[in-house]
């Protein structure tokens, strides 16, 4: 084990293992729902991004979280659309007084959040032993 110069105990500091760009994304529950869901995976794109520096599990662990939270971004920002478009559009019809159809988008997205903490509830247990967690997302970062 390494030992600090100025010391005679050896260095308890552990080596990063990505987990941070994981646990990013549990802040999903700190923001606004709807707004949450992108700016948290555009966060957990940065900070995993910024782990490559400390390479091996963490680079593996930060560069998985990006493409899950990217990943995030591509489907909410459509679903959002949808849901938003649905309501102009139907708007003083029949089909505008119940919560379906207009509240579809709304339900997928509440099912992709559910989805989202438990990928990033994973991705923190797995990098907590030490191990890479790869979620099924879309490959931005090789």
């Amino acid at each position: 084990m390494p030992t600090d110069p100025t010391s005679d105990q050896p260095s308890r500091r552990r080596r990063p293992t990505g987990a941070l760009s994981w646990a990013c994304g549990l802040g999903v529950f700190l923001c606004i729902p709807i707004i949450a869901m992108v700016a948290v995976g555009l966060l957990m794109a940065m900070v995993g991004r910024y782990q490559r520096r400390h390479g091996g599990t963490a680079a593996e662990n930060g560069r998985n979280a990006a493409n899950w939270g990217l990943t995030m971004v591509v489907v909410s920002v459509p679903l959002l659309v949808v849901h938003f478009a649905a309501i102009t559009l139907l708007d003083g019809t029949a089909a505008a007084e119940g919560f379906f159809p207009i509240g579809i988008a709304i339900v997928v997205l509440a099912a992709v959040a559910v989805v989202h903490v438990v990928v990033c509830v994973m991705g923190v247990l797995r990098a907590g032993d030490r191990r890479a967690f790869r979620p099924p997302a879309f490959p931005f970062y090789a």
